[in-house]
């Protein structure tokens, strides 16, 4: 609701300051310019130095708290063609479908068990 608020109000960027200034993006195309493999991209890095990944054991891991350059480069283009492969979005699909029937079966029994009660 905050974030609804915040855009209704301030649009697609806007900033929150919390203990941190963060800036928040709400249209794809500002995502993809922040991920864009463009070794000329100034949006490569997105947290400040306060952020130490070392203390947290994730220094040179992953696409978010990845401040060498390299790397960052090497797992978000690793991450891109997993992510966006047809095999993984047909598997993930899938599964969204399955788990979401074994849900909705969960509702069901609760609805029912609700009625009992209430008769």
């Amino acid at each position: 609701m905050f974030y609804n608020y915040c855009y209704e109000k301030y649009g697609n960027i806007h900033e929150i300051y919390d203990s941190d200034r963060s800036i928040v993006l709400c249209r794809r195309e500002y995502l993809e310019n922040i991920l864009s493999p463009s070794e000329k991209n100034v949006h490569w890095r997105r947290f400040d130095n306060s952020i130490k990944p070392e203390e947290f054991g994730t220094e040179g891991k992953g696409i978010l708290f990845n401040n060498n350059f390299r790397s960052w480069i090497f797992n978000r283009q690793f991450f891109s063609q997993a992510i966006l492969s047809p095999k993984f979005t047909d598997e993930a699909i899938d599964w969204t479908n399955k788990l979401f029937d074994e849900l909705e079966s969960y509702w069901d029994k609760l609805f029912l068990k609700e009625e009992l009660v209430n008769w």
